[in-house]
């Protein structure tokens, strides 16, 4: 049950045209489609008031109403290509809740399909994260610290092979400070900072540790191997 003082929405963007891994969305991890995956996690938590896809396929989105998901529309072909996927989040919230821009609008949550290993304790604990820090930050997103190597060691690789020092990275962090690579997990934000921004970055973000394997997240075919591999070699996926 939801005992805060705002509905939580989840919103799982999946549209159906990927570039890397065509029909990404739609395509089966240890037997499971992936959208299905993120549906069912989002579907365990108690905290969740509402599950919607936002998407611009008809494959999609019978697969997630047959799952018992939300979609309340198609996504226009307007914002089915290389809009950043904010973006879209914002314009799906701002359509679907039309308090979205006030106080009352709901907390949006956006899990992105393409994280098979995220849990339904990772999301629960971040929505209560961000339920005690909204009032000091924008929004909230997962991060991970690296597993096999620290992003400080990373070095620009010149035209002519010469390791150089990235200036991204040339900056000072104090002594309790820790590298972290962000993930596409969990990011979470309210509809009225969202609706405003269009961006879950814009602002003071709160940085929510969660475990290197619910952070890992599948864009190209590489990846989706070394996930099904991993998913073999750990038994944390039941196929």
């Amino acid at each position: 049950m939801n005992t805060f003082n705002k509905p939580v929405v989840v919103v799982i963007p999946a549209r159906g045209g990927s570039k890397r891994i065509p029909r990404k969305n739609v395509r089966a991890f240890d037997g499971v489609t992936l959208i299905e995956r993120a549906i069912k996690v989002a579907q365990g938590c108690r905290s969740v008031t509402k599950v919607c896809i936002d998407t611009d396929d008809q494959e999609v989105a019978e697969i997630a109403m047959a799952c018992g998901a939300e979609v309340p529309f198609l996504r226009e072909c307007t914002t089915a290509d290389d809009v950043p996927v904010s973006m879209t989040t914002s314009r799906f919230i701002e359509r679907l809740y039309p308090d979205s821009k006030t106080a009352d609008g709901p907390t949006v949550v956006q899990l992105m399909a393409n994280c098979p290993f995220r849990t339904v304790e990772d999301v629960e604990r971040l929505i209560g994260l961000w339920c005690d820090n909204e009032e000091k930050f924008s929004s909230l997103i997962s991060c991970f610290s690296p597993l096999f190597c620290n992003p400080s060691w990373f070095k620009g690789l010149s035209a002519e092979q010469e390791l150089r020092q990235p200036k991204l990275l040339a900056c000072d962090l104090s002594g309790d400070d820790q590298m972290v690579l962000p993930s596409g997990a969990i990011w979470i934000s309210s509809s009225r900072n969202l609706t405003k921004t269009r961006d879950f970055w814009a602002g003071k973000v709160f940085g929510a540790a969660i475990p290197w394997v619910s952070a890992i997240d599948i864009d190209v075919h590489e990846e989706f191997a070394v996930a099904e591999y991993i998913s073999r070699g750990l038994g944390i996926v039941d196929s």
